[in-house]
């Protein structure tokens, strides 16, 4: 009894050890399956991506696996097959992306546009031309695109400003503003005498109690230096 209990508790690990390994497999296939490139069907508009085609390594719907065995392809369901590490490995280098670098190298959708999920006669002839007639295939995927060359940082020349022509002297920055000179008083030069010239009248100061002296009329002096003779037409005769 104690040795049959004991195979029965080896089995028993051996199970759970097994389960264990197989959810691992599936978690990590399912994270595949999650990948932006996986999320729709290879071969069709749909976006069901629950079955995988073994011999591709692509991930197709309902309709379309049903066309692949046809083809006699491989096919398994994620969630309801178990997995081997290697059929995991070989889904994660693989996958949609990886087939149509391969197998749609030189596809263009003016070739065969791809199929709505309910055409199922397009369906079954573009998964025929693809991977029968191997129409748009290119060994070792599309070429990748050249890779984008850095340009240098343009590096800015400073212009020194033009050297100013010979004699030319620069503007000053501020120029001062300097106050008029004020207006010199015209001195008034007699004409005939050859003395000093009279200072300019002004305003007489007030007296305290008498009237103001009377300013020396123009010209008093001229009168005085000719006797009281006036110029003009009207002097008196000698």
């Amino acid at each position: 009894f104690g040795f049959g209990a004991g195979e029965h508790l080896e089995a028993a690990t051996a199970a759970m050890s097994a389960k264990a390994k197989e959810d691992k497999l599936i978690k990590q296939l399912k994270e595949i399956q999650r990948r932006p490139e996986n999320k729709q069907c290879a071969d069709c508009t749909s976006k069901g991506n629950q079955y995988i085609v073994c011999k591709l390594n692509i991930f197709v719907c309902t309709t379309c696996s049903g066309v692949h065995r046809e083809l006699q392809h491989r096919i398994k369901g994620v969630g309801m097959s178990t997995f081997t590490p290697e059929e995991v490995a070989a889904m994660d280098k693989g996958g949609n992306g990886v087939m149509r670098a391969t197998y749609m190298a030189t596809w263009s959708d003016r070739d065969f546009p791809v199929p709505a999920e309910n055409d199922v006669q397009k369906i079954k002839a573009f998964i025929t031309r693809k991977y029968v007639d191997k129409v748009w295939y290119r060994e070792g995927g599309a070429p990748p695109p050249a890779p984008a060359q850095a340009q240098p940082p343009v590096q800015q020349r400073q212009v020194a400003p033009p050297a100013p022509p010979s004699g030319h002297q620069p503007p000053p920055q501020q120029q001062q503003q300097r106050a008029p000179a004020p207006p010199q008083q015209q001195q008034q030069q007699d004409l005939f005498s050859t003395g000093p010239v009279a200072p300019p009248l002004t305003a007489p100061a007030a007296h305290d109690g008498g009237a103001p002296p009377q300013p020396t009329p123009p010209g008093g002096d001229f009168a005085d230096a000719f006797g009281g003779l006036t110029l003009g037409g009207g002097g008196a005769g000698g």
